[in-house]
């Protein structure tokens, strides 16, 4: 089924013309990383000597055969003989259509990084603590959405059918301030929620996926109100003209409330630029750019105001600063990554000690989060947590942080 699925896709694909050029790695080792999505690294080719292509890692291993003829050619079309040594110890066929630059799109050019400090106070030199605090969770099962604004920190669970409020970060108790009354479809229960997003006036917009609800729940509120209804929802942004956007995974988009527009895919399932392929977290910019974590196509993809098709920022899910610089949540290293805008290479600044519960590991992280102040909050899964990792900002101009995220 999987190499009916990968020739589909290639087939697909080669309909994009100038996106559909694969590239070489040039004087790279094996698993190196060669293009902006992080999901993507070097495998050697076989049949060309030393010669290695740029292609998206996330196939399973058990979907690749072996190459034929003293492991050096591939009798499936539209496959190439590489050496791919985590998966087998031979060297296997992998689709063409994971090598395509709509995937894999190249490492943009150096440029020299701009030496202006930004106004959330987060400059190059910025570093956070490696020793992450839990400030929730890690008694048991649990993976948490989270959100900060000025009031405190909401954090949500799929084993929860309430949102939580810690009012001052990094207390040992709060307050429940949605839900609580077991899971049902009532107007004061809430059943899966996948996002929480509290306005400036401390209104909460939550997306109840399981009852496929979106609902306005006012501060104090007892109780919430159906916003839309009948939508597929995961994710929620709001921008800096309290415009509400909201990811709809099951027919690939994302729009606005109010007006319904469409601001990012809508042109069915698929790999395409201009298609999505069941979006979940989602942020906005000040530019009102929608950045969306485009699930299955393992990417980020950014889509400017009135954008047809949209840019690969990023693999995984990941957050923005003021300044353009992106965090990524490279989920399945355990790690989370900063790209400096403009940089042809990130750099780790927490995680990448394998997967593990110590205070300098993750686990499979799934949602990122800055507070106000710059301190990163991650949301640990298979630890069933949410570490804090504080930031140094020493070496920085004096200033107050954004708390704009895709998460």
């Amino acid at each position: 089924m999987f190499y009916i699925l990968y020739v589909f896709i290639y087939s697909l694909l080669l309909s994009l013309l100038d996106q559909v050029k694969s590239q070489a790695c040039q004087g790279a080792t094996q698993y190196d990383q060669c293009s902006s999505n992080i999901a993507c690294g070097c495998l050697p080719l076989m049949n060309i000597d030393n010669s290695s292509i740029c292609v998206l890692l996330h196939v399973k291993c058990s979907d690749l055969v072996s190459c034929a003829e003293n492991s050096r050619v591939c009798y499936r079309p539209a496959h190439q003989c590489v050496r791919h040594p985590q998966c087998h110890s031979t060297p296997v066929c992998y689709p063409e259509a994971m090598a395509l630059q709509v995937l894999c799109p190249p490492i943009p050019a150096t440029t020299t990084p701009s030496s202006v400090v930004p106004d959330d106070g987060i400059c190059e030199n910025a570093i956070w603590n490696i020793n992450g605090a839990t400030v929730a969770g890690g008694n048991g099962e649990g993976s948490y959405t989270l959100d900060v604004q000025q009031q405190g920190l909401n954090i949500s669970s799929d084993q929860m059918n309430y949102v939580f409020e810690w009012f001052k970060l990094g207390a040992s108790s709060g307050r429940v301030v949605a839900g609580g009354h077991e899971e049902g479809n009532q107007t004061n229960q809430l059943t899966y929620v996948t996002k929480v997003i509290v306005d400036k006036n401390g209104t909460m917009f939550i997306c109840d996926r399981d009852i496929m609800q979106v609902k306005r729940w006012f501060k104090d509120a007892s109780h919430g109100e159906i916003l839309i209804a009948n939508i597929s929802c995961w994710g929620l942004a709001i921008d800096n003209k309290e415009t509400l956007y909201i990811s709809d995974f099951e027919q690939h988009l994302v729009i606005t409330w109010p007006g319904g527009q469409v601001v990012a895919g809508g042109n069915g399932e698929g790999h395409a630029l201009n298609q999505l392929s069941e979006p979940n977290h989602i942020f906005v910019d000040q530019d009102q750019s929608v950045f969306v974590t485009d699930f299955h196509n393992n990417r980020v993809t950014k889509w400017p105001t009135g954008a047809k098709v949209g840019i690969v920022v990023a693999g995984e899910s990941a957050i923005v600063d003021r300044m353009g610089t992106i965090y990524v949540n490279d989920h399945y290293n355990h790690r989370i990554m900063r790209w400096l805008k403009g940089s042809t290479s990130g750099s780790i600044i927490i995680g990448g000690q394998g997967s593990g519960n110590g205070t300098t590991q993750l686990s499979y992280p799934d949602d990122l989060i800055f507070d106000r102040q710059g301190n990163i909050y991650v949301s640990d899964y298979f630890n069933h947590r949410v570490q804090m990792f504080t930031v140094d900002k020493s070496t920085c101009v004096k200033g107050q942080f954004s708390t704009s995220t895709i998460n």
